[in-house]
This record gives C-alpha cells, sequence and structure tokens, in this order.
C-alpha cells in the first residue's frame, strides 16, 4: 500500500507537524492581536479621562506644574498608542497640543500664586450646584489616583507628588467652601436667608475640616463671618429663627 511506503509516511508527517506549527503561530499571532487591540482600548479610556482631568483642572485653577506633569503623562500614552498602531493618524494633531503643553515654561514652585491667579481660583472653584461641587472634587480625587500611579510606576519624584497631593487636597476644600459661599449669596438674592445661612455655615465646617494656604484661610473666615452677621443683623427680629433653621 502507498500509506506503507516510509517515504509517504514521512511526508505525512512533516505535513502534520508544519500544519501544528503553523496552527500554532496563527493562534499566537491572533492572541497578540488581541492584547494589542485590549491595550489600546484601556489606552484610549485613559486618553479620555486624563483630557477631562485638564479640562476640569485647568478650569478651577491652571496650576503650572500640575498640568505638566497631567499633560506629560497624556503624551506617554498618546506616543504607546501610535506605536500598537501606527495608523491611527488621528491622534498626531492631539500629541502635538500634549508634547508642547508638557514642555511649556519652566517648572516653579507649587504654591506659588500671583494675585490675578488668585482672584482666577475663586472664580474657577465657585459652583452654583452641590452636584456640580460632587463631580469636580470627583475630578481632584481622579487626578490623585493619577499621580500616585505616575509615582507608584516611578514616573513622578515623590516630593512632587507630596507638594501635588497636598495642592489638590486644598483645592478640594476650596471648591467646597467657594461653592457654598457662592450658593449662599444666590439664594439670598432669591430672599432666601434659611439657605443662605445655611450655606454659610457649611463653608464654615469645610474651611474648619480642611486644610487651605494661610491666605485663602484668612480670606475665607473674614468673609465668612462677615456675611454670617451681616445676614443675622438683618434679620434682627428672626435670628433665633434662622439659626434654628439653618442647624445652628
Amino acid at each position: 500500500m502507498v500509506l506503507s511506503d516510509p517515504i509517504v509516511i514521512f511526508f505525512l508527517a512533516i505535513i502534520v507537524v508544519v500544519s501544528l506549527y503553523v496552527a500554532r503561530f496563527a493562534q499566537q499571532q491572533q492572541e497578540k492581536n488581541m492584547v494589542r487591540l485590549y491595550r489600546l482600548a484601556a489606552l484610549d479610556r485613559r486618553r479620555v479621562q486624563t483630557k477631562d482631568l485638564i479640562r476640569a483642572l485647568r478650569a478651577m485653577d491652571e496650576q503650572p506644574e500640575l498640568m505638566r506633569v497631567l499633560n506629560n503623562s497624556l503624551k506617554t500614552d498618546l506616543e504607546h498608542m501610535q506605536s500598537l498602531d501606527p495608523a491611527r493618524r488621528d491622534l498626531e494633531a492631539e500629541l502635538s497640543q500634549a508634547q508642547k503643553a508638557a514642555g511649556q515654561g519652566e517648572p516653579g514652585k507649587v504654591g506659588e500664586m500671583s494675585e490675578e491667579r488668585k482672584r482666577k481660583l475663586i472664580q474657577g472653584t465657585s459652583f452654583d450646584s452641590d452636584r456640580e461641587v460632587a463631580i469636580n472634587r470627583q475630578y481632584i480625587n481622579e487626578t490623585v489616583k493619577l499621580l500616585r500611579r505616575l509615582h507608584d510606576a516611578s514616573k513622578l519624584r515623590s516630593d512632587l507628588f507630596e507638594s501635588l497631593s497636598s495642592y489638590l487636597a486644598m483645592l478640594s476644600v476650596s471648591v467646597a467652601v467657594n461653592s457654598q459661599l457662592n450658593m449662599g449669596a444666590k439664594a439670598l438674592q432669591y430672599g432666601d436667608r434659611i439657605k443662605a445661612l445655611g450655606c454659610f455655615r457649611k463653608a464654615e465646617v469645610s474651611l474648619q475640616q480642611g486644610r487651605l494656604s494661610t491666605w485663602e484661610r484668612a480670606q475665607k473666615q473674614k468673609e465668612i463671618a462677615k456675611r454670617t452677621q451681616e445676614l443675622l443683623d438683618g434679620s434682627n427680629d428672626q435670628q433665633g429663627l434662622l439659626l434654628m433653621a439653618a442647624g445652628g
């Protein structure tokens, strides 16, 4: 029989081995491609999240060193995405913008703040609702997590991680205090003295429990005391009711 011929058997064995090798190679390539696609998807989600954080933090207070770190992280992710998928031409403009933002200016002290930036900080952290406060404080929390990831991966110095984390903690308190003062002022415009006093009291509690820079703490203590006293002085015959209704 032909199948009993040693040469035929030898060639059949070779065909089987080659087929197994080709199948294994194809499986490995498929697995590699799946890993690549999974990694691309994860990087793309992180890219979107980092862009959201940059947008939110810039609107609250454009701290130069923090913006540099965030944009550098975004740049690294974009470069990784391009290496995994060179056909993604849509990332080129975004990468160029991130590279420019990551390299702008000279590194400075995290605590440095001009008078103009102080005014912008107050405006940028004065939100109109508790929902906006919660959303923006969550952005701050997510930024801290991103910084920790960079630090744990040895991509961020320990001293810079500590100083930026401390700055973000103070920014979160600024959001709470300034937003309550803003909501209290708006409540007064609509004649809601009880809500206004409640907002001022919440601002006071946030100020006492959180940590702020020296200049902002002193300013906010005076502002809260002044607004509260003006509200009470304007309601001499209802002070007791106001204090009880506001939980004071």
